[in-house]
């Protein structure tokens, strides 16, 4: 078993059903926007059937559209949005718009194809990117790591989310910090777009006192806000505001799809405590996280293993957080695969690897389980179908793994 988690082929191995699923998912995008009956928007906004849900794809084709039809800024408010679901696409689905105007304003380019092949180019072209930059870790240990968070890829590239896009860009920031390169400021700046998920690496810079790194990132932050602003308007930044908020009143009303949610939020909300008893908990975990982070820098713990912490905390951040965003912690995992594979008894790596599939594809799984067992898309809340068990098997996941590390033994027995 040892061989093939280090065999330079396990990657490609990997990820061809991952393409496989990209181009799939665009052929049936493209077919279906030749078939009202199919579910999917359509350039024309033609009317459609109500035989699936809007996927994350969708919505951001949506936004691309109401951008041509001068109402962008309105996407930010879910009534309208739900209205406007419906007049271009004939269904409706609950997919609040929160992304900052940085990203908002990259979707306005998206409508300019056809649906399928938007989704090609842009799913594709940010696999591609990401597949780069993971080229530049280790690749015999990139194939390992890319299989612990598997369902996490092919939940991107069947709803073409940008989780393979934000995975790249923390891997250039990872490799930036690993390398005392400057050039991390721009990916970390562009991470404005998500920035939770960046928050890990950015108090590492913060801690190794990286200022010209900072720097670069707050100009390029500065800059595509100016960017964002100049194609959406000023009145984007209160409207984004206000939309921000709304969606706030959303996730204490538990309206969202837990399983779905991968933060400690969503786990404890799932099985039945209050708004506030799972915000408070889900702060402490935070704090918790962050201070290990904290710890271990104070400690001279090696610059690997702070990199794959940092990149761990990024994802405990947001109560949003969601399964899609665990793309990134695969390149976090192949900076210390290594060390794993040498120091991990079997056991432990077979434990290590079924929690993190947990971890990544419990939400998958419920959702396969609904439409396979129950013939229905639809998760009560506190029932089983709507439990959020990704986070809590994520940090059993990194106990593992750091329980390991923390071994003296160099070796598997």
């Amino acid at each position: 078993m040892r061989k093939l988690l280090v065999s330079r082929w396990l990657g490609w191995a990997v990820l061809a059903p991952v393409v496989l699923m990209v181009l799939i998912t665009a052929f049936q995008l493209d077919w279906a926007s030749k078939d009202p009956e199919a579910g999917t928007l359509l350039v024309s906004g033609s009317q459609l059937s109500s035989k699936r849900n809007l996927n994350d794809f969708d919505e951001f084709y949506l936004i691309g559209r109401l951008y041509r039809e001068g109402d962008i800024l309105q996407s930010y408010d879910m009534q309208h949005l739900l209205e406007a679901q419906l007049k271009f696409t004939g269904v409706q689905s609950f997919l609040p718009w929160t992304y900052p105007p940085q990203f908002t304003a990259f979707t306005v380019i998206l409508p300019l194809v056809t649906i399928g092949w938007s989704f090609l180019l842009f799913t594709g072209g940010t696999l591609a990117f990401f597949i780069g930059i993971a080229r530049r870790f280790e690749w015999q240990y990139m194939g390992a790591a890319l299989l612990a968070i598997f369902p996490s890829l092919i939940l991107n590239a069947r709803l073409g989310q940008n989780g393979f896009l934000t995975g790249g860009l923390i891997g250039l920031i990872l490799l930036a910090i690993r390398d005392t390169r400057r050039n991390g400021g721009i990916p970390l700046g562009l991470m404005a777009m998500k920035p939770h998920l960046a928050v890990g690496l950015a108090l590492l810079s913060l801690l190794e006192r990286r200022w010209a790194m900072i720097a670069v990132a707050v100009a390029t932050t500065v800059l595509t806000s100016f960017a964002a602003t100049a194609v959406l308007g000023w009145g984007v930044w209160p409207v984004w505001l206000a939309g921000v908020a709304q969606s706030s009143g959303f996730l204490h009303d538990g309206a969202y799809s837990l399983y779905r949610m991968s933060s400690i939020y969503a786990f404890v909300r799932s099985f039945g405590a209050s708004a506030g008893v799972a915000f408070a908990l889900h702060i402490a975990v935070t704090l918790c996280v962050v201070g290990m982070l904290a710890y271990a820098f104070v400690r001279g713990c090696p610059r690997h293993y702070l990199l794959a912490l940092a990149a761990l905390a990024n994802v405990f951040i947001s109560p949003y957080n969601h399964d899609y965003d665990y793309v990134s912690l695969a390149l976090g995992l192949s900076l210390v695969l290594p060390d794993l594979l040498r120091r991990m008894r079997s056991i432990e790596l077979a434990a290590f690897y079924l929690l993190c599939w947990i971890g990544t594809g419990a939400g998958l799984a419920q959702h396969l389980r609904a439409v396979l067992f129950y013939g229905s898309l639809v998760h009560p809340r506190n029932s089983s179908l709507d439990w959020s068990i990704q986070a809590p098997a994520i940090i059993l996941a990194a106990a593992v793994a750091g329980f390991a590390l923390s071994n003296s033994r160099s070796s598997p027995a």
